[in-house]
């Protein structure tokens, strides 16, 4: 069985994360609940400038994710992510109450832990997506209040558990998140068909029939690849997200292509992300388009904590037209017509904004989901 190549980037080091492949299994399996925690301000909430960007890390102030001004009216309460990866440590302190459920594919019945020192990538990415606020440890997710699903798919490699993976409890998850893809060596590779019919069933069925969000990464094989080579982000319901760093521009390890449709803040060089890690701890290194990807996995969480009766295509326009424009004089920028927003294959639409996708969301007229696309023949 292939390995799935992680998005990430550890310690600023432009090396994929190798999953190792192995056998498969089944079981059900679910949190007892948070364990008891005091209030009280998050104490790396100010290292965390993909939230709020003052030019702490050295970069640009403003460049962030504009989430934390969305937190007025949510934080992703009534929303959950999924996060399919390679072990998630759902008793961590800033996850943990966030928990709402797991499945172990290498074990079934056991939570979804890391059991060996390279399963180190789902508990960052979760972290980014949903870890919980004002809890008086570590920092926050994007969706703070969205509740968490821990699928460790990628522990066995398998493209039945993978399938699995993005369609479970797919009547209650509304964003299934994956921080992984084909890899990054400029070839194209094409996406097994358990995969792609995983993602047409959820978003016909999914949500009740308004159709699951899915969120993938663009990849880190910089100007050398295309993420339209990638088989598993080049499809019809994925949602394909790029990186920007702290001054709203690309990084090098950035791949372009005409299936991505928008950026999310992530590390260049030194200045990366802080998140939650295993052992209970927390990491200031985390990067890649593994870290951007789940910022937009948070804002679509908000976004349908705010308006959950959206369809999956709903969810993908306002995020598009929400987008800031970033690194404006880059020279790929194509202005859109009739009043559509500007695409550039190296930005998409620009860099998610949280605070006007929410604001967004609250006025749309939904566009309908799976039923209203018009088939070609």
């Amino acid at each position: 069985m292939p390995s799935r190549p992680t998005r990430s980037l550890l310690a600023a080091l432009c090396l994929p994360l190798l999953l190792a492949s192995c056998g498969g299994g089944g079981g059900d399996g679910s949190d007892d609940g948070p364990p008891s925690q005091q209030a009280g301000p998050d104490p790396l909430l100010s290292s965390q400038w993909h939230l709020a960007n003052t030019g702490q890390s050295g970069g640009t102030p403003g460049q962030d994710l504009r989430a934390i001004a969305t937190w007025q009216t949510t934080r992703g309460e009534g929303a959950r992510v999924a996060v399919i990866d390679d072990a998630i440590e759902i008793d961590h302190e800033d996850l943990a109450p966030n928990v709402a459920d797991y499945f172990n594919y290498r074990r079934p019945g056991s939570p979804p832990a890391p059991e060996t020192s390279n399963d180190d990538h789902g508990t960052p990415v979760a972290g980014i997506a949903v870890a919980r606020d004002d809890n008086a440890v570590g920092g926050a997710g994007v969706a703070p209040r969205a509740s968490l699903g821990a699928y460790n798919a990628l522990a066995t490699g398998a493209t039945a558990d993978i399938a699995d993976a993005l369609n479970r409890d797919f009547g209650t998850t509304d964003v299934y998140h994956n921080s992984w893809g084909s890899p990054d060596d400029g070839t194209l590779h094409a996406a097994d068909s358990s995969f792609v019919a995983a993602i047409q069933r959820g978003i016909r069925e999914g949500r009740g029939g308004r159709g699951a969000i899915y969120v993938f990464p663009a990849g880190n094989g910089g100007p050398s690849d295309n993420a339209n080579f990638d088989g598993y982000v080049n499809k019809l319901g994925i949602i394909t997200a790029c990186a920007v760093d702290h001054d709203g521009k690309a990084p090098n390890y950035a791949e372009a292509g005409a299936n991505i449709l928008v950026c999310g803040p992530s590390g260049n060089g030194s200045a990366a992300i802080t998140t939650t890690a295993v052992g209970n701890g927390y990491t200031s290194s985390f990067s890649g388009t593994s870290a951007s990807a789940p910022m937009v996995s948070g804002v679509a969480a908000l976004v349908l904590a705010a308006r959950p009766e959206l369809s999956w295509r709903d969810v993908r326009l306002i995020l598009a037209r929400s987008a800031r424009q970033t690194d404006p004089a880059h020279p790929r920028w194509v202005a859109g017509t009739d009043g559509r927003p500007a695409h550039n294959p190296s930005y998409g639409f620009g860099a998610v904004d949280a605070e006007a996708a929410v604001a967004l969301a609250r006025t749309w007229t939904s566009v309908g989901g799976s039923e209203s696309l018009l088939e070609c023949s």
